[in-house]
């Protein structure tokens, strides 16, 4: 019921420092750039990308179409070229638009958390017995963990910013930092280690 409880609490305490972290500091909004021309961009994406997804340009990808060898060849050499010269863009694009208020997204984010945090409780579980502090600095090295596997290869992949991708590698650590308060206090056991003492002792 404790590894329950714990992430659920978890999930939780990284759901809420989010949301303090996006809504409350202002350090993810200056990381984010503005279009010169929001309206233009718009419907450039609204003639050219017909369905929602990822996108990238150049895109390697357009060289596979032509069906003739030389013609491929060539597509992919050009697109290099391209590549080389600039600009590239990365893009998640969503042609239905989004929820400002994002009751959907909520939900999910909520449950993906728990799942996250409930997997950190089994593995802080099959650990040796360590103290609180220790316990904190394990559910802290694992949101280290996925700052640097699942955040940081963005940057070096799909040139993301080096500010966008410090302050959500920071972003995914304090929140983490902050769930493992709560799961330590939920996984230990030093309450009935020191009643058994206590009651040898008498």
């Amino acid at each position: 019921m404790k590894t329950i409880l714990a992430a659920i609490l978890g999930g939780l305490a990284v759901f809420g420092w989010g949301a303090v972290s996006w809504m409350a500091l202002p350090w993810h909004i200056p990381t984010m750039n503005v279009f010169a021309n929001e309206e233009q961009v718009t419907q450039v994406l609204t003639d050219n990308a017909p369905v929602s997804g990822v996108y990238v340009m150049p895109n390697p990808q357009r060289a596979h179409s032509n069906t003739h060898p030389g013609e491929a060849e060539k597509a992919q050499e050009e697109a290099r070229e391209r590549m080389k010269q600039g600009p590239f863009v990365f893009v998640s694009y969503s042609r239905e638009g989004m929820d400002p208020q994002m009751k959907r997204e909520m939900p999910y984010a909520i449950a993906l958390n728990i799942v996250v945090a409930f997997l950190i409780v089994a593995l802080l579980k099959a650990t040796d017995s360590v103290g609180y502090f220790g316990r904190v600095l394990f559910v802290t090295a694992i949101g280290v963990v996925i700052a640097l596997g699942g955040v940081a290869p963005n940057w070096i992949w799909w040139r993301f910013s080096t500010d966008f991708t410090l302050v959500n590698c920071a972003d995914t650590v304090i929140g983490w930092f902050v769930a493992g308060l709560i799961i330590a206090a939920l996984t230990g056991e030093e309450r009935s280690r020191l009643g058994a003492t206590y009651r040898r002792r008498i």
